[in-house]
């Protein structure tokens, strides 16, 4: 009986993790549709474009946010362009965009686009001038190289 209980919960998991990856999946599915329509650059910015990819249901938000070790609340703020991506971990930045299937270049350009919603401008032309690269993004290319070597979807 004690058994019983514990191949059940383990099942259960295993179906949790199951309908996570699942979703997640879905989401390059979704973002291949949508650049059908309209090119990613056109965009304002990775909250803009999460907006379109990520479903509605909000269920559906926590299994992806579940599955790409990102908190629901941050997921939430990212799309709705409520938080400055720098505030977000750059590993799970970039293992979302990964899973979406973004290239670095595009992935990179949505991201400074929300971060310069959030610093003032005049540190940012600074920035650019001096040729400083976002730590953010130097974070994420590492990460993003880590995803690259992990996939193994074109095995």
């Amino acid at each position: 009986m004690r058994y019983e209980m514990f191949r059940e919960s383990g099942e259960e998991a295993f179906h949790h993790l199951r309908r996570d990856a699942d979703e997640v999946l879905r989401l390059q599915k979704r973002l291949l549709a949508l650049l059908e329509q309209r090119p990613v650059l056109s965009f304002g910015g990775f909250g803009d474009l999460l907006d379109q990819v990520l479903p509605q249901d909000t269920d559906a938000d926590v299994r992806i946010a579940r599955a790409l070790h990102l908190s629901e609340g941050a997921l939430s703020r990212l799309r709705a362009s409520q938080v400055d991506p720098t505030t977000v971990p750059a590993p799970s930045l970039a293992r979302l965009a990964h899973a979406m299937g973004l290239d670095w270049k595009s992935f990179a350009t949505l991201v400074e686009r929300d971060h310069a919603r959030f610093v003032p401008e005049q540190e940012l032309l600074q920035a650019r001038r001096a040729g400083v690269v976002l730590p953010l993004l130097k974070a994420c290319q590492a990460a993003w190289e880590r995803e690259t070597m992990d996939d193994a979807s074109g095995l």
